[in-house]
């Protein structure tokens, strides 16, 4: 008999980072400024994710919770989440004295090891929904770091952007500007590839250049009162051609040539993904028909010669 039933859905994640690396003077660890994209079907339905040379499809990332009367343990479904049957032990852990009994089913169809925070998702939901279900108080930031204790994770619960190290699940430098309304059309350098576990990436040994490099962009983004798409722009390129020699991408080359016969503001990616996408600015012409953008065709030529679909994205 079912006693209990709840849901949570996780509304946003990320669509990589707009750079990635160590920044000596703030941390030893790896630290990112992720671009968030948003996954709210419900109130966004003329701007979240399409495709427009495959079916249609939209992200989501759920877990569900069901409380039968002879629960005397918890049930996770799939057994295959060993993140989640972790996450679920360190909550035990923390609190021996509540009953966390019940059943919890997984229900996501964002891609794994792309470079789109589908484990922070997962284990965020998860969170979310064990609080308030058992009533168990869990600040965002610890959160974070219960995540960051698992694998490298991501800042999808802070409003503001900053550099967030990964490893530690702390926020390490909060910034001034915000980024305006924005659309990514992304899409998979490898669609049919295993992609890149980040629970089993090992740390890199950057060279004295590329520290150089990010500490010079720390700066710059520090000074940074408004959104300046020039500057993000260099930051993001460079820093996605640094961390290419760590974690390459298919065809990464002719995909540079190929931003250059694009009017976008950017180019963004998953630095650990594959992932990669360009961003223009919001506006009711691109919004509703991709077609409408006046790099259709470009993006057209793309998407048949790397054999992989366009998606488009919001940004929030």
């Amino acid at each position: 008999m079912l006693r209990e039933k709840s849901q949570f859905n996780v509304k946003f994640t990320h669509f990589g980072e707009i750079i990635q690396g160590v920044f000596t003077s703030i941390s030893k660890y790896k630290c990112a400024l992720s671009f968030p994209m948003s996954m709210d079907s419900e109130k966004k339905k003329k701007y979240v994710q399409k495709s427009y040379f495959e079916d249609n499809f939209l992200f989501s990332d759920a877990v569900c919770f069901s409380k039968f009367k002879n629960n005397k343990k918890l049930i996770l479904r799939p057994i295959k989440y060993k993140k989640a049957k972790s996450l679920l032990k360190i909550i035990a852990e923390k609190h021996p004295y509540k009953n966390i009994v019940g059943q919890i089913d997984i229900i996501s169809n964002l891609p794994k090891c792309r470079g789109l925070g589908s484990s922070t998702s997962t284990l965020i939901s998860l969170i979310l929904l064990i609080k308030n279900v058992f009533k168990i108080k869990i600040s965002n930031e610890e959160a974070l770091r219960i995540c960051a204790s698992i694998e490298p994770t991501d800042p999808i619960l802070i409003k503001e952007n900053c550099l967030f190290s990964t490893k530690e699940g702390i926020v390490k430098k909060k910034f001034n500007f915000r980024f305006p309304k924005l659309i990514i059309y992304g899409f998979d350098t490898d669609p049919y590839g295993k992609g890149i576990n980040t629970s089993k990436m090992k740390d890199i040994d950057y060279t004295k250049q590329e520290l150089s490099f990010f500490s010079n962009s720390l700066n710059k983004l520090r000074n940074m009162k408004i959104y300046n798409q020039e500057t993000l722009g260099k930051i993001s390129k460079k820093s996605l051609i640094i961390n290419q020699k760590y974690y390459p991408k298919k065809n990464f080359k002719k995909i540079l040539n190929f931003e250059k016969k694009l009017s976008n503001d950017f180019m963004v990616g998953a630095h650990s993904g594959t992932m990669v996408g360009f961003v223009y600015r919001y506006n009711k012409r691109n919004a509703k028909k991709f077609k409408d953008n006046l790099d259709f065709e470009t993006l057209k030529i793309l998407s048949k010669t790397f054999k992989t679909k366009i998606v488009k994205y919001l940004y929030v």
